[in-house]
């Protein structure tokens, strides 16, 4: 899917039910990704566009993992822990991008 580029425009904002909604391309998000986090994360409806497709971010409290899939938060951050040092022996090896999981 190819994405149209644009020179300088805003995303386009439109009203919903439960206040504003911030509409970003792929493109936008990447160079804002920080901001759109934060955005999402207080609760604003955040959407990214990837061509004709749209992705909503919405937080999601870490309980979440137990009740979806068996885990508690413990695991969970040993999990993360592990992956995180996989990451950084990878990166020291040169492995760059290497499949963390």
């Amino acid at each position: 899917m190819s994405e149209t580029k644009t020179k300088n425009t805003k995303p386009k904002v439109t009203r919903s039910g439960n206040g504003r909604l911030q509409v970003y391309t792929s493109s936008e998000a990447r160079r804002n990704w920080k901001a759109v986090m934060e955005s999402a994360l207080a609760n604003k409806n955040v959407v990214i566009l990837i061509g004709k497709r749209a992705v909503a971010l919405r937080p999601v409290e870490l309980t979440y993992a137990e009740e979806e899939y068996g885990v508690t938060e413990d695991e969970l951050n040993e999990k993360g822990r592990e992956i995180l040092a996989r990451g950084r022996k990878g990166k020291a090896q040169g492995k760059a991008g290497a499949n963390l999981l």
